[in-house]
């Protein structure tokens, strides 16, 4: 199984902090650096913080988990994509989903009904943006073109069976997220094979699964610090919250655990990402996982 690790997505972190993040990731064994993106929050722009880690690192694959693609302009995402897999030189995982958060689509005024629909026609449109076919008028293409074939390996993130179903046809493999104890189950990644023997592809699709974490001796206040942050503000946060804290590894038995867990569903890779910015987390982690 592949193990990766996320910058800290923390009210206040510096840039210089997400650079030592960055840095010190590319020198571990973690093999992906990964990234969130939110509109209405503190965070770091998505695509911004993957093209700093395009230059810092040499190494380690980057990935967004995930980037919601209705929020943003389908030719400009796709050439954000295509540069950052340029610049790294074929190593982006491009995470992407529908998105659900109604602060965000209404502070870049789109609406968010016929959101899936716009999803769908986005996904086939950056396709033909990375296969470098003529775009508008001018005949002129919108490059770069990937260093990957066809563009960045693609996972579509998401809960729905709506949003799974889109595996088989778009993408090359899924990204779960822990949300609540129902998400770590076996369900979504079955709906994923399902949509990929509909449409007929070679193989199967690559499983990626999200976990927060948080360990030492603070990692009670920090989880308790993040979960009051990032969901004390949506309707019906304490009924999340419960399910959130059982999933959130907080020892080392508990991340060895999880791993297990989720390898025996089928899953590929595991990201872990971190409630605190202490670059201690890092070490930690490691040293959890033997």
């Amino acid at each position: 199984m592949r193990l990766g690790i996320g910058l800290p997505d923390i009210p206040g972190v510096s840039g210089e902090t997400l650079i030592d993040w960055i840095s010190r990731v590319d020198e571990s064994p973690f093999e992906t650096l990964a990234v969130v993106d939110e509109i209405v929050s503190d965070s770091y722009e998505g695509t911004i913080m993957l093209a700093a880690a395009a230059a810092i690192t040499r190494h380690t694959r980057l990935m967004s988990t995930v980037i919601a693609g209705p929020l943003r302009n389908t030719a400009l995402l796709a050439k954000q994509a295509a540069s950052i897999d340029a610049l790294s030189g074929g190593r982006l995982s491009l995470g992407l989903g529908v998105g659900d958060l109604v602060e965000d689509f209404a502070a870049v005024g789109v609406e968010m009904r016929g959101r899936g629909e716009r999803f769908d026609e986005q996904l086939a449109g950056m396709k033909r943006i990375w296969a470098g076919e003529p775009m508008g008028e001018s005949g002129r293409a919108i490059g770069p073109l990937p260093y990957q074939p066809g563009g960045p390996e693609l996972l579509i993130g998401g809960w729905a069976p709506r949003a799974i179903a889109r595996v088989g046809r778009f993408a090359d493999g899924y990204v779960g997220a822990v949300l609540s104890e129902e998400m770590i189950s076996d369900e979504p990644y079955r709906l994923a094979e399902r949509s990929w023997r509909e449409h007929r592809r070679p193989g199967r699709p690559r499983f990626v699964q999200n976990v927060q974490y948080s360990l030492g001796p603070d990692a009670e206040g920090a989880l308790d610090a993040y979960l009051r942050y990032n969901y004390t503000q949506q309707p019906n946060w304490s009924e999340s919250v419960p399910g959130i804290v059982e999933v959130t590894p907080r020892s080392d038995l508990g991340v060895r655990k999880m791993v297990e867990r989720l390898g025996s569903i089928g899953v590929d890779e595991v990201v872990f990402h971190p409630v605190s910015s202490q670059i201690d987390q890092l070490d930690r982690l490691e040293q959890a996982l033997g």
